[in-house]
């Protein structure tokens, strides 16, 4: 009985499924001997090249690899499976560091010298600059003073910035001074020894003594060593005779203290039209 179509498409497909369960066998396609055996295995040799192109066919469309034995079932499994979402990766660059209000130049010297003269790593590390920093955090805070009552005046000084003077203190009949409030002036707006001498007294006291007695205090005698780069040691002092000093060397604390003072960078004490705690005692440095 002649096979019919179907019969023939049938083994057709029995034949081929044989060939390429066989041929994924590891070392078998590569092996003369064994592809021999197969081709004689198949009924005729148009049914070894059908299968031949099959193979080719599947190997061309990536399901077969030309160069390795076909995985195995298992191995298949494991390969399709989804690779493990990779871990982002931390982001390690560093954040900007926060712009940090200036300090006004007095206190920058006295910062600045007191890193030179090895007493603080740095200048944020300062007493003096850790409670200005924190009388600073909200900068919008307002702050009531009490100022003397006196004739005062706005004035421009020679390095353009604007400021005010006052005459004629008025007293009262026991001859002290009249004190009246001031508008009430923003934490922002409030200079660094006005702000010290109204919320921290303790505070301006250590400038005052450290600015009396420790600042340049390393020029006492002729053991200093001066830096190789003074602008970078005490970077305010940029472009002033201060500076110019220390670099032709031959100095003395009381010229560099002259010569702060010329310049308008040695200062002992908050505005003098300004009251606070126990003002008084600071009359005379006022007058000076």
């Amino acid at each position: 009985m002649s096979k019919t179509k179907s019969d023939v498409v049938s083994d057709a497909r029995g034949t081929l499924t044989k060939f390429i369960e066989l041929y994924q066998k590891p070392g078998v396609r590569n092996d003369p001997v064994i592809r021999a055996m197969l081709k004689g295995l198949l009924p005729t040799a148009s049914s070894f090249e059908t299968a031949s192109m099959a193979v080719a066919t599947l190997r061309n469309a990536g399901c077969l690899d030309s160069d390795k034995d076909s995985p195995t079932g298992e191995q298949k499994v494991l390969k399709e499976q989804p690779k493990p979402a990779q871990k982002k990766k931390e982001n390690t660059t560093e954040k900007p560091k926060q712009n940090l209000r200036g300090f006004t130049r007095p206190i920058d010297v006295l910062l600045e010298d007191a890193v030179f003269r090895g007493e603080y790593p740095d200048k944020e590390s300062h007493p003096l600059a850790v409670k200005l920093r924190a009388l600073r955090k909200d900068p919008n805070r307002v702050v009531q003073v009490m100022r003397f009552k006196a004739t005062y005046k706005d004035v421009t000084y020679p390095n353009g910035k604007k400021g005010r003077t006052f005459e004629g203190l008025e007293k009262s009949v026991d001859g002290k001074p009249i004190l009246e409030p001031a508008d009430p002036t923003p934490v922002k707006d409030m200079g660094d020894f006005d702000l010290l001498a109204t919320e921290s007294t303790a505070t301006l006291d250590l400038i005052i003594e450290e600015m009396t007695t420790l600042i340049f205090s390393w020029a006492n005698g002729n053991s200093y060593i001066i830096p190789e780069d003074p602008a970078k040691v005490w970077p305010s002092l940029k472009g002033t005779k201060t500076l110019a000093l220390i670099t032709g060397g031959d100095i003395t604390r009381v010229s560099l203290l002259k010569s702060l003072l010329a310049e308008n960078f040695f200062r002992v004490g908050p505005s003098p039209t300004l009251s606070f705690p126990d003002s008084e005692k600071y009359i005379e440095l006022f007058k000076a």
